[in-house]
């Protein structure tokens, strides 16, 4: 797919970000809750003020958030990447909340978010690869995130509970180094 993201921005977010990321959020659950492990009731209860603590603590665990911004400077993607505080498991870095608005998706700003983020991923010498979760029926992405490099190593049964049922998760893995 051709990438057609001259209009848009990608940065590092910090927790003056708090509040477009939440509402980016709310947005995701809204539009995509069938695949995400949080609930709108979950993110709804967090007020701007938690959320900014939660990208502050990301960022000082050696985690970080990028942020896709429109040319009116409007948050319209993200993915994160959280760190282990457990010294043994910090050569992981666990991508999560991988996300588009839906007037802004079929433009090629995951992909370029989640190159972003391995690029990012590959300047902090001691984080050595990245893992990422996904519901197995959402092949798009699963398609997206082995053509930027992850491999499926595992499927875990169940991951996710809803009011549908349950629905499977296949674990990915890219290696940094």
């Amino acid at each position: 797919m051709q990438s057609n993201c001259e209009d848009y921005s990608f940065r590092e977010l910090v927790p003056d970000d708090a509040p477009q990321f939440r509402n980016l959020r709310l947005d995701a659950l809204t539009t995509s809750s069938d695949v995400l492990a949080a609930t709108l009731e979950e993110v709804e209860a967090d007020s701007e003020g938690v959320v900014r603590q939660d990208i502050d603590a990301r960022i000082r665990n050696g985690g970080f958030s990028v942020g896709a911004f429109s040319k009116q400077l409007e948050m319209v993607g993200m993915v994160n990447v959280a760190r282990p505080s457990l010294e043994r498991l910090r050569h992981i870095g666990c991508v999560w909340g991988v996300y588009v608005s839906t007037e802004h998706r079929n433009r090629g700003l995951a992909r370029e978010l989640l190159l972003e983020l391995i690029r990012l991923a590959r300047n902090i010498e001691d984080l050595h690869q990245l893992h990422i979760e996904v519901v197995t029926s959402n092949a798009s992405a699963v398609r997206l995130y082995q053509e930027v490099g992850f491999e499926c190593y595992g499927t875990q049964p169940r991951a996710i509970r809803t009011n549908e049922g349950y629905h499977d998760e296949y674990q990915l893995a890219l290696i940094l180094r």
